[in-house]
């Protein structure tokens, strides 16, 4: 479960970083707070993935403030900047709700002392 967290969590973030940058440097389609937020939240979804890794006692309110952030800046981009389809909502919630579980579990396990099986 912490495999796929630091995994999810590490993909939404490169995603993010790339975007921004990409558009910053060499595209200009988005606005400059929005790339500059892309590259933020991209950080911020590493650093989560890191502290995830290390099995921080941090690491699931950073997880969840990261995907809330990248989630929230998605929906921005498609709904008040038109960038983008839709229906992209459907998988982008599907792929957040899924991370966003393997946070909680994989760090609900750590914080109780558990292998990931249920076992001490």
């Amino acid at each position: 479960m912490r495999f796929l967290a630091i995994l999810g969590l590490a993909l939404y973030g490169a995603a993010n970083l790339f975007v921004g940058i990409y558009d910053w440097t060499a595209e200009t389609r988005l606005v400059l707070h929005v790339e500059l937020l892309l590259i933020v939240s991209g950080a911020i979804l590493i650093g989560a993935s890191f502290l995830v890794t290390r099995r921080s006692k941090h690491a699931l309110a950073l997880g969840i403030v990261s995907l809330l952030l990248a989630f929230g800046i998605a929906v921005y981009n498609e709904r008040v900047q038109g960038q983008g389809h839709p229906g992209h909502h459907l998988v982008r919630a599907a792929y957040t709700l899924i991370v966003f579980w393997a946070v909680w579990r994989s760090t609900r396990a750590a914080k109780a002392g558990l292998n990931g099986r249920g076992h001490r």
